[in-house]
């Protein structure tokens, strides 16, 4: 497929980075194809990229040293996609703040900060927590999620709420649809008319499921790594990463696991692009957003040899 002057190759399966006489010079994909290139730029988590696709005998022995101990997340996501005859979800909270029906998200189950701490130590237990999440009625913003049709109003619903990877006593194959029908109970305390809703599908998603969806989200880690204070910032993913450039010339990193982090921001594939584009002497065509023009005005961001620094 070809899309914005490049192609994309749909289900080719990188698995090795080639390099010669210490520079990456392109990938090959399992079925034996090769593709050659100026510059190698991997989304993927830092595990897979450097220790899967460059291999430890190819790396500086430190580089493979603090990639064997990158950590993971214990929490992930546990989602539920459900599509319902009747009507969207009519909150008891619109009494008092009618926009509650019509909001993107509506966050539910927690009402105290002792909620919270329960929370975090049954994730932390290997333990499914009691329900509670942000719902979303997605055919209220996109009316295309759900066809009209002639049996009544029909909506597609989404719940989402933090989850343990590991279970300590159960198997989330086993587990996870009884789960995702508790989280539907609870969302019904919050919007009774659901209670009339008939359920014609639900689409339930594990964080084994992502793992399994996305391998590079290994053990369900939907940022590529854990924030910590030895993974964030000048040391996300390492201090000689940090900047997108790698120790291996002409690899370059991006994605989640890069500064400054996950959640779709597009902050790390930005940054990497102007990287990739002043290393192969190219012109940056693209004008930076507004938030970081203002930024730089007021000294917020430094500059690097008359250039702005990556946002």
């Amino acid at each position: 497929m070809r899309t914005a002057g490049a192609d994309i190759l749909e289900w080719a399966e990188v698995d090795r980075i080639i390099t010669d006489e210490g520079v990456a010079v392109g990938v090959g994909l399992g079925d034996g194809r090769e593709f050659r290139a100026r510059a190698v730029v991997s989304t993927l988590n830092p595990q897979q990229t450097f220790l899967k696709l460059i291999g430890r005998v190819r790396l500086p022995a430190g580089l493979a040293a603090t990639l064997e101990g990158w950590e993971w997340e214990e929490w992930s996501l546990f989602t539920s996609h459900l599509g319902i005859r009747g009507e969207a979800p009519r909150y008891t909270a619109a009494e008092f703040d009618p926009d509650v029906n019509t909001t993107l998200t509506n966050f539910m189950g927690i009402e105290s900060p002792d909620d919270v701490t329960s929370q975090m130590s049954d994730i932390e237990a290997g333990r499914l927590p009691e329900p509670a999440g942000g719902a979303m009625c997605v055919s209220l913003h996109d009316p295309l999620q759900a066809s009209t049709g002639p049996y009544g109003p029909l909506h597609t619903l989404r719940w989402e709420s933090h989850a343990p990877y590991a279970l300590a006593d159960q198997q989330w194959d086993g587990v996870k649809q009884v789960y995702a029908e508790r989280c539907f109970e609870r969302w019904k305390e919050y919007a009774p008319n659901l209670r009339k809703a008939k359920v014609l599908f639900n689409f339930v998603y594990s964080p084994l499921d992502i793992e399994r969806r996305l391998a590079t989200m290994q053990q369900g880690s939907i940022k590529h790594g854990a924030y910590t204070s030895t993974q964030m910032g000048y040391l996300r993913p390492t201090e000689d990463c940090s900047r997108y450039r790698t120790p291996i010339k002409g690899l370059y990193v991006a994605g989640a696991s890069t500064h400054p982090g996950g959640m779709v921001i597009l902050g790390p594939g930005y940054n990497a692009a102007r990287v990739v584009t002043e290393d192969l002497g190219g012109k940056l065509w693209w004008a930076p957003p507004d938030y970081v023009v203002r930024a730089r005005e007021r000294g917020y961001l430094a500059t690097d040899q008359g250039n702005p620094a990556p946002s």
